[in-house]
């Protein structure tokens, strides 16, 4: 024993020993711990004891998502939906339409042994939290060799730390923000990317990768992209990797670089892009067929994964048109977005980025030419996104949304580094048993490395947050930690801004202000009825209650009796732009959000005719400016209730549906979709002459026929001159909307109605013909029966979609049985 106890290399192997009886080595189970351990401080970054307050979460954007978990449970799941119509956001909308369901599935789960706002903030930052471990995962199952998993997983802890940006998606302040769908997605990914790593090498995992590709798919579309991406370049990598073994090592060496600098000399000849992305197509497309056995395993893990999310995907897909665009204008900053972040404008605090940039040089560098497989697969993946980022067009796919996957590209890369220098440590030479210290660095070193790398990961995120034990702050804001200072514009604002989210509105010294208004509209509902409320957007004001979103939950406080006209999924509805032309008019100072419209400033005269033609029932507003203007118009704007600082009014003659003045006038090239309808609809919208005449897509052979003009010297396109053809008066009673249904009563047949609710193709009508889509997004029918009901049913898009999803399941049974009919034989 004393032999033993003096001898540190048969020491190490009797811990190794010991260890391996668990079927885990010594560095196997710390890099289980490190993994844990870095998954740990994610949590204890955010403050555990502010997501298991009994609160509503609050802040940026997640403050107005605690409506969607609800209304699924509420609503849509009570009647065997996943998706459905919801009159609560922009005069109605495709509810989990365009946005994904699957989160909101866990938070209705966890709602289940848990308060509803606990459920929410737990699955919220769910993604963030188990990033750390799902990088280990992928690293793990693509059976890497240690410490590389371990080092990914410190990796993933330092990416979702970083604060240089707060709204793109993937990190903490993206979650933060309300793109916790996105952090999920991501990390949902980094495991499919192991299984899939495992289907290309050896054929196995099949079914676990085509499962986690349908997850990712359900959770959002953007990390979808990357996944789907981040498997073509796995194949791709791994045709390159083989490169020495079909030719030699020498003819890789020089022809992988020719080829890499060949599409780049094109362009920089030519300035073009299309030529060297049609070689970059075809080169990919070669290497592709080089791996033609694992690309077809992927191919059907592709097609399986896409079949069983069709339910929700098919639908997607096929109502694209009716996709909003909010024009957010493309980011052209490359070099400062890439590699310079600290540089970029803006008043939240920025890192320098150089030290991760050296280590992931250094971990590309000694990756490719050691042509080690992770690295030159992390490098496709660094590749493609800085590539797509730049050449990104300006077009609904925002490309600052690919920034995320370049900077966790390059902390793998780091990771892969800090692997290559742990490796330099090691000696390779083992013949002399003498030599004691190198085979102890040799046992040791895999070890020791990501237990030195997460522990200075730790400090560096527990200080820059200002919450490293041991710590104080000085009288100026500065954070002091033994001889490391960080002044408050320095400082990481990532745990303030998550102790201000978690610890909810109930938090906010503006609550009252907040409440009193929410039980004022309550009120209102029982008393005078419910409708649609359109507030003055005001981002100081609204801001304290928590979020400027604090309205948006009107409907969630009231249980859907006060519909806010403005709601947070901006894409989901073509009513959008329409909105915030609205609020512009009734508000001191609008937010403006959608680029390209024709916005106006205070106006309660074009106000308050909008308003009526939108069926909007209750104006609030509290801005000096914005009651005073009210206050000249009291035969159209009754002041009804008060609620300091808001003025609540009854906007006169607004019903949800009325007959038209004048027959509509029919687009000869029917609903082109998109910005083609939503452009000319804006031109249309702002004049008030010729907003009298309804336009819509379709209708009877007799209704008047109207071209879409080009493009004047502004660049909006509009409809031509209106027809003005009187119609007979028409008296509309007994109208009610109940969820994804209206009904009204009519005196008369045949004559059309307005139906002020918003347009989408799921609607259908009995007792009418139509319906037909009109300007600006709303509905007409013509009644054929004195009796009318509009219902929002799924479409031969929603079955197709389930038929597609069965097929997939289908897949995924027969995979099962073959695997195990292989297993038995």
């Amino acid at each position: 024993m004393a032999a033993v106890k003096g001898d540190p290399t048969r020491r190490s192997a009797l811990l190794r020993s010991g260890f391996s009886r668990l079927k885990y080595q010594i560095q196997d189970w710390t890099s289980l711990l490190v993994a844990v351990t870095a998954s740990a401080m994610v949590l204890w970054g955010l403050g555990p004891s502010e997501i298991l307050i009994d609160s509503t979460p609050t802040g940026g954007d997640m403050g107005a998502h605690v409506w969607g978990p609800a209304f699924l449970r509420d609503e849509l799941l009570p009647s065997f939906q996943l998706r459905g119509w919801s009159p609560d956001w922009y005069a109605g909308f495709p509810a989990m339409h365009f946005y994904m369901v699957l989160p909101y599935l866990f938070i209705v789960f966890v709602d289940l042994f848990a308060p509803y706002g606990v459920a929410f903030k737990l699955v919220a930052v769910s993604g963030v939290v188990l990033m750390p471990m799902a990088a280990w995962l992928m690293g793990r199952i693509s059976r890497w060799r240690e410490p590389l998993p371990a080092l990914l997983a410190v990796a993933a802890l330092l990416f979702v730390f970083d604060f240089n940006f707060t709204i793109y998606g993937g990190n903490i302040a993206s979650t933060l923000a309300g793109e916790f769908a996105f952090s999920i997605g991501l990390a949902v990914s980094l495991v499919y990317l192991g299984f899939t790593s495992r289907v290309l090498e050896a054929g196995t995992h099949k079914v676990r990768a085509s499962i986690a590709l349908a997850l990712v798919a359900l959770c959002h579309p953007i990390t979808l992209l990357f996944a789907v991406t981040a498997t073509v370049i796995q194949v791709v990598s791994r045709s390159i990797g083989r490169l020495p073994e079909r030719t030699s090592s020498r003819t890789a060496a020089i022809l992988l670089p020719m080829t890499a600098v060949f599409p780049i000399g094109i362009y920089w000849l030519t300035s073009q892009l299309l030529l060297p992305l049609v070689i970059c197509a075809v080169l990919t497309l070669l290497l592709l067929i080089a791996e033609f056995k694992g690309a077809v395993r992927l191919l059907v893990v592709g097609l399986v994964g896409g079949a069983l999310s069709a339910f929700w995907t098919i639908p997607f897909l096929v109502r694209r048109p009716y996709l909003n665009d909010m024009g957010w204008e493309k980011l052209d900053a490359i070099r400062e977005n890439l590699f310079f972040p600290d540089r970029l404008p803006g008043d939240s605090a920025k890192m320098t980025i150089i030290w991760l940039i050296a280590l992931a040089l250094l971990g590309s560098v000694a990756g490719l030419l050691s042509w080690y497989r992770p690295a030159i697969t992390f490098v496709g993946f660094a590749v493609a996104a800085g590539l797509a980022f730049a050449v990104w067009p300006q077009h609904r796919l925002w490309n600052a949304r690919l920034l995320p996957f370049w900077y966790l590209t390059l902390y793998f890369l780091a990771a892969v580094g800090v692997w290559f220098l742990s490796r330099a440590f090691q000696s390779t030479d083992l013949g002399s048993s003498d030599n004691r210290s190198t085979r102890i660095r040799h046992l040791w070193i895999p070890v020791i490395t990501p237990i030195l790398a997460g522990l200075a990961a730790c400090i560096f995120v527990s200080v820059s947050l200002g919450i490293a034990p041991g710590g104080s702050y000085e009288e100026n804001g500065e954070f002091r930690w033994g001889p490391v200072t960080i002044s408050a514009k320095d400082r990481n604002f990532v745990s303030g801004w998550a102790a201000w989210n978690f610890t909810g509105y109930e938090s906010r010294a503006e609550f009252p202000t907040y409440e009193s208004l929410v039980q004022t509209m309550k009120e209102l509902g029982k008393d005078v009825g419910c409708g649609r409320a359109l507030w003055e957007y005001d981002r100081d004001e609204l801001g304290s209650y928590g979020t400027p979103m604090a309205p948006m939950l009107l409907p969630y406080w009231t249980d859907g009796c006060i519909g806010s006209m403005e709601g947070l999924y901006f894409e989901s509805s073509a009513t959008v732009p329409f909105h915030f032309l609205m609020q512009s008019e009734l508000s001191a100072n609008p937010s403006r959000p959608m680029r390209g419209l024709d916005y106006r400033g205070l106006d309660l005269e074009s106000g308050i005719r909008h308003m009526q033609l939108s069926g909007v029932r209750y104006y609030l507003a509290f801005s000096s400016d914005a009651v005073q203007e009210a206050e000249q118009y009291p035969d159209q704007l009754e002041l009804i209730a008060r609620s300091d600082p808001w003025r609540i009014y009854l906007v006169a003659n607004s019903e949800l549906v009325e007959g038209l003045k004048f027959e509509p006038n029919v687009v000869a090239q029917g609903d082109l979709g998109g910005r083609n309808w939503t452009d000319p609809s804006m031109m249309w919208f702002n004049d008030r002459i010729r907003s009298q005449v309804t336009v819509t897509d379709g209708g009877p052979d007799d209704w008047h026929r109207i071209n879409i003009n080009e493009p004047s010297f502004l660049g909006r396109t509009s409809f031509g001159e209106p027809l003005k053809n009187p119609l007979p008066a028409l008296s509309v009673t007994n109208i009610v909307e109940e969820g994804d249904t209206i009904s009204f009563s009519v005196d008369q047949v045949g004559v059309p109605v307005l139906v002020k609710a918003s347009y989408f193709p799921n609607w259908s009508v009995d007792g009418a013909l139509g319906p037909y889509r009109a300007t600006p997004n709303w509905m007409v029918v013509i009644p054929s029966e004195n009796e009318v009901t509009l219902r929002f049913r799924a479409t031969w898009a929603e079955y197709l979609g389930w038929l597609i999803t069965f097929a997939g399941a289908c897949a995924i049974v027969f995979l099962i049985r073959s695997k195990r009919k292989k297993v038995f034989a």
